[in-house]
């Protein structure tokens, strides 16, 4: 068995402080994922740039700013990738664990489920 509180075992001020904090780390994953979009787009810059500077012969100083870009957004992009996917667990688990049920949500109910 689990140690950790059930809806029921949980007080109202433990399930709302459990919820202030989903809500936090919501708003961190929002952002989060904005910088996400900023790695991808300058993964997609350093392609493109690596690309053209092979293509064209540029200098070699350029042909390494541009396959440095994609290697340091590509690995950022990959950590935001997967730690945004843990985040949105660990936020359903903590919603699940104050009595919310979250596959309801999806569907427009927006009450805790009472079991």
């Amino acid at each position: 068995m689990s140690d950790a509180p059930t809806p029921t075992s949980m007080s109202d001020e433990e399930r709302a402080a459990l919820v202030a904090e989903a809500d936090a780390q919501t708003k961190a994953i929002i952002r989060l994922d904005l910088y996400k979009r900023i790695a991808y787009i300058m993964l997609g810059v350093g392609a493109l740039g690596g690309y053209w500077a092979f293509q064209t012969g540029a200098s070699g100083a350029l042909k390494a700013l541009f396959v440095v870009l994609m290697v340091v957004f590509g690995v950022a992009s990959l950590v935001l990738y997967v730690g945004i996917g843990n985040a949105k667990d660990n936020v359903r688990a903590m919603m699940t664990s104050a009595g919310y049920d979250m596959s309801a949500r999806k569907k427009g109910k927006d009450h805790p489920s009472k079991e």
